[in-house]
Parts: C-alpha cells; sequence; structure tokens
C-alpha cells in the first residue's frame, strides 16, 4: 500500500504541475476536432461525431467517459475548460491503478514479496506512466485495460474445467471487448489470448474430452461479446464515410526516405539520447528507449548529467530485460502464464514494427502504443533476479534498479 501511495503522489504531483497540452498528444481544444473536441461533441449533442475529423477514427469509450466527466462537472457548476484540465485526475487513477494491477501479475507468477514490491515499486515511479498519467488521451485508458485483460487471462487460465472458469470468460470478453473499444492496438491482446485458448483445447482433447462442448459454448459467448463491443465503431465509420483511416501527420515527419537498415535493422544511440523533440529521427528501436522515458515531445531538462544517468540506466535495464526474456524461451518447465507474457511482449513490437512500416512517421514510434510490454518487460527482469544465485550478477541488477526509482523520482525536479 506503501508503494501505491508513493505512485498516486508524484502523478498528482505531476497532474498538479503540468497542464493537459504539455507533452500531449493531438489534445486540441473544445471547438476542434482533436481529442477535448471529441468529448465535447458527445457531451454537446449526446451524438457521435458525424463528420471525419482530426482524431474522430478513434473508438469512443475514453470520450464517452470524459463527457460524462463534463457532465459532472457541469452539475457542480464548474466551468468545461476547467473541467477539461481535471480529466487528469482520471488518467492520474487509471495510471495509479495499474501499480495495483502488476502486483496482482506479479502474485500469480509466484514471485517472492521482495520482488513483488520491486515490480510494483519500478510501476509506481516509471517516468512512461507518470506522463501517461498527466495524458488525456486513450493512451492511459488503453493500457490500463491491457493490464487487466492480463490478469483475467491468467485467472481464466489457472481454472483447468471449462464449468470452473464461466465467471473468468465472460470477465475477460468484455474488458477485451472495452479494451479495443478505447483504441483499436488494444486489439493486439487477441494473439497472446487465442494462445491460451488452442492450448487449452489441446488439452481438452487429450484428458478431457467430455468438457470441449462447454469449452466450445464459453468461446461462442467471448466471440459474440467481445467482437461487437469492440469493432462496432469501426464498422459504423465504414458504413457512414467508407473507411476509418488514421490522419497523415504533417511531411515533416515523414521517414519513409530513410532505408530499412536504418530504420528497422540497427540500433540508433543517437536517437536513444536525443534531448526534445527530433525532427530527423527515423530509427524505431533508439526511439522507443528514449520515448520510454521522456515521451515525444519534450525532453529538455535542467541537469545533462542527469538526462544521460537515466537514459543510460533504463537502456540497460531493457537490456536486461530482453535478456531474461529471450533466456526464458530456451527454459524447461514453461508455464502458460509465462508463454503468454512473453507473447504480449513481441506481439506488440510486432505491431509497433508492422504499424511503422505501413505508416512512416516519427509520431508512429512512440513508445505510448507498447507501454503494455511494460509488463512482461519488468516482471521478466523480477523473475531474473528471483532465480540468480549469484550475488555478483544480482546485486549490481538490484542497484540499477533502486538507482533507476531514484532517478525517476527527481526527475519532478528536473523536469
Amino acid at each position: 500500500m506503501g508503494i501505491f501511495i508513493l505512485g498516486m503522489l508524484i502523478r498528482t504531483t505531476y497532474i498538479l504541475d503540468t497542464s493537459i497540452t504539455v507533452r500531449a498528444h493531438d489534445v486540441g481544444k473544445l471547438n476542434t476536432t482533436g481529442h477535448l473536441g471529441y468529448m465535447n461533441i458527445l457531451y454537446k449533442t449526446h451524438k457521435l461525431p458525424t463528420k471525419k475529423g482530426w482524431q474522430f477514427y478513434h473508438p469512443p469509450l475514453w470520450y464517452f467517459i470524459g463527457a460524462c466527466w463534463f457532465k459532472i462537472n457541469e452539475l457542480l457548476l464548474i466551468k468545461t475548460d476547467v473541467a477539461a484540465e481535471g480529466l487528469q485526475v482520471l488518467t492520474a487513477l487509471f495510471s495509479g491503478w495499474m501499480i495495483l494491477l502488476v502486483n496482482q501479475i506479479a502474485l500469480k507468477l509466484h514471485l517472492s514479496e521482495k520482488y513483488r514490491n520491486l515490480v510494483s515499486l519500478l510501476f509506481a515511479v516509471h517516468p512512461g506512466l507518470i506522463i501517461l498519467s498527466g495524458s488525456v488521451n486513450n493512451d492511459c485508458l488503453v493500457t490500463f485495460l491491457e493490464m487487466l485483460v492480463i490478469l483475467l487471462a491468467m485467472m481464466w487460465q489457472e481454472k483447468d474445467h471449462p464449468n470452473e472458469n464461466w465467471a473468468a470468460t465472460l470477465a475477460l470478453a468484455y474488458i477485451t471487448g472495452f479494451c479495443v473499444m478505447t483504441k483499436m492496438n488494444g486489439g493486439v491482446l487477441a494473439f497472446p489470448l487465442l494462445y491460451l485458448f488452442l492450448k487449452r483445447f489441446i488439452t481438452l482433447i487429450k484428458k478431457h474430452q467430455k468438457e470441449i462442448k462447454t469449452f466450445m459454448i464459453q468461446m461462442f459467448y467471448f466471440g459474440i461479446i467481445s467482437l461487437p463491443i469492440g469493432l462496432w465503431y469501426q464498422v459504423r465509420n465504414i458504413i457512414y464515410f467508407g473507411n476509418n483511416k488514421s490522419p497523415i501527420p504533417p511531411k515533416v515527419q515523414y521517414t519513409g526516405d530513410y532505408s530499412l537498415f536504418e530504420r528497422f535493422f540497427s540500433f540508433s544511440f543517437k536517437e536513444a539520447f536525443y534531448q526534445g523533440w527530433n525532427k530527423e529521427a527515423r530509427n524505431l528501436w533508439g526511439y522507443i528507449v528514449k520515448t520510454s522515458i521522456f515521451g515525444e515531445k519534450d525532453s529538455l531538462i535542467k541537469s545533462q548529467i542527469f538526462f544521460y544517468a537515466i537514459m543510460t540506466i533504463n537502456l540497460l535495464l531493457i537490456a536486461i530485460s530482453v535478456f531474461a526474456i529471450f533466456r526464458y524461451l530456451f527454459k524447461k518447465g514453461k508455464t502458460a502464464e509465462q508463454t503468454f507474457l512473453v507473447y504480449t511482449f513481441f506481439v506488440n513490437l510486432a505491431f509497433l514494427a508492422v504499424f511503422y512500416a505501413w505508416y512512416p512517421y516519427i509520431c508512429t514510434m512512440d513508445f505510448r502504443y507498447i507501454v503494455i510490454c511494460l509488463v512482461p518487460g519488468i516482471i521478466f527482469l523480477a523473475q531474473l533476479l528471483q532465480k540468480t544465485t549469484k550475488k555478483a550478477i544480482r546485486i549490481p541488477i538490484e542497484v540499477l534498479c533502486y538507482c533507476f526509482v531514484l532517478l525517476s523520482v527527481g526527475m519532478m525536479y528536473f523536469y
């Protein structure tokens, strides 16, 4: 609980000191077609947008919530522009609740209390999640729901027989649908979920054939609940407008003229350690590392030494986490829950790579599209520490983790 309180204090400090337009993406104003304009249309007209607009291609769940927030503030005699700033209360809560979710996920994976606390602490102070807590687009909500999907999937996996997990199946169906109804990339988790479902189906064929019928009925209910909830808005836009395409960013962000090697098959330390918005960025992996800490818009902080220290430690921890994930691939006695997390990590990276190939712009490379990768990354790092008996290996990595924590808290001053 102490770690959760620390995380909420940091988020509260951040949102009190940071406007919704700082380090933000496509917020716009109440009378525009940005994120705020989308909410305002729902709030004023009680209808979805009836024309194409800048951010109107997004599914509407977050904007429904925002419109309800405006209505509650209206009843309290709070002006809409003030209520718009107050949207950060919701995003801070979603970001804070992620700390509780990741602790439960770590518990399902049998991490010791020491390393569950480490996982929770890293989530409590991670700069990417702090920035997310003040971002009033749909990234924070979709990440929260993705984590809820992961936890529910593990609860579903715990039950060996279909008759025992009807509740988990229905909950998973609704939350998966709401995840996609928040942002379309939430649908990427369908692939790791498919792995769990197929694994269960194969097990039932081998050992419990009498329960296959119940399982298939559950999968039918999962589909008829999650698919309409997740996809109705896309279908609606195709009917109304003929497509549901994303808007085209400014030409200055276009990276399609660079080689595939520069964009995908190399790692740019220059881009990973670049301060501020980089108009020449094109390397996917370097840009992910940079934006995972400072976001896309602004990394101009007061201390150069501080900047390079946190970026160096962040890069080292990412490398160790990726090593831990790859190490698991060659491990015997793999659990379905761990494999599910591995697939979650790689499928999201693959999604971003494909998205960037199809949509070659700087903004496409942002870490905010794959924040969910923090869950397997940090948890496998903790599992590596828990299973490492050599102090010469374990202690330096733990020192790096706690240095990262201290520097992350320090960012509240240096930003």
